[in-house]
């Protein structure tokens, strides 16, 4: 009886590649009737179609569609594909702009910030007035990078500030405890929860 009711559930839309073809995806529903044909985008990253699926789209980058192949998002390009989602979410990308959207594939925070870290236990590390900066700044080959200087703050999943954009940040290697310093004031930020420390 399930497995009846999955198989005309044709809302559910499931990734395949031509084989005969480099880098051709569509999606078919669960009948196997075509629903975005072949080709149509270089790499399909979800394979499971249920509300909105990150494709590649040549000179558009990640991008989040709609089942009307309407642009959601650009998804923030990371580790040479679509960011990963931590907590649920992932980052999105707009006029050099980062929000985040969630697994549902709704926007839960505008694009507005400079850059912004992944969720961790429903809270995000964001930065204003900061900048892009190779982890070993002398070596020509370095392909990793950091985000320095500018303000941090931290929000959660509802887009509200819960410790405002005036803090210098410093991430501990050695521990991975990350602060957030203003004068006097720290605060360190630790699964999911912000304590101000004296």
């Amino acid at each position: 009886m399930t497995s009846n009711l999955i198989a005309q559930d044709d809302g559910i839309w499931i990734m395949k590649y031509d084989s005969t073809k480099y880098e051709s995806c569509g999606y078919v529903d669960l009948n196997g009737n075509i629903k975005i044909p072949f080709g149509k985008y270089r790499t399909c990253y979800t394979d499971t179609f249920r509300t909105f699926a990150i494709v590649l789209k040549d000179k558009e980058g990640f991008i989040g569609i709609d089942k009307l192949e309407n642009k959601l998002f650009t998804v923030y390009p990371f580790d040479n594909g679509p960011d990963y989602v931590t907590d649920g979410t992932f980052r999105i990308i707009e006029n050099s702009k980062m929000g985040v959207a969630d697994t549902t594939g709704r926007i839960i925070i505008q694009p507005i910030y400079d850059f912004t870290f992944g969720f961790e236990s429903g809270l995000a590390l964001v930065n204003i007035g900061g900048h892009r900066e190779k982890t070993i700044p002398n070596d020509p080959n370095c392909e990793y990078y950091t985000w320095t200087g500018g303000l941090w703050g931290v929000v959660n999943k509802q887009g509200k500030i819960v410790l405002k954009i005036k803090y210098h940040y410093f991430l501990d290697l050695k521990t991975g405890i990350s602060e957030l310093t203003r004068r006097k004031e720290k605060h360190e930020i630790k699964t999911g929860q912000i304590i101000k420390k004296k």
